[in-house]
């Protein structure tokens, strides 16, 4: 009987995996919704243990070659871009786990 090994993810993580769990249909709208709303609860709380989903804005930004995604006005213009970048929702969410997959095998 093979064991398997248990696996913490952060919540990036687990919205990468099961998208449709944490949005409606796990669209590229919902899914920068989610993190943006996520980043916006921990402005007001001291006690936020899990950053990954602004990490994941921050990750998305960069690859989009976007500095302030505040600077793009509307949020639809900067789903947009990222949308031009990425594609689909699919293509997005496998990057980024391979981004935060990258981070725990460096910081081994």
């Amino acid at each position: 009987m093979a064991i398997e090994k248990v696996e913490v993810l952060n919540i990036a993580e687990c919205v990468c995996k099961r998208p449709k769990m944490f949005t409606a249909t796990g669209s590229i709208e919902e899914i920068v919704a989610f993190f943006s709303g996520y980043e916006s609860a921990s402005m007001y709380s001291s006690n936020v243990k899990d950053m990954s989903p602004v990490e994941a804005l921050s990750w998305i930004s960069s690859e989009c070659g976007i500095e302030d995604r505040f600077s793009y006005g509307l949020p639809l213009n900067y789903v947009e871009v990222v949308k031009s970048r990425f594609g689909t929702s699919s293509n997005l969410l496998e990057e980024l786990l391979s981004y935060f997959s990258s981070l725990k095998h460096s910081s081994t």
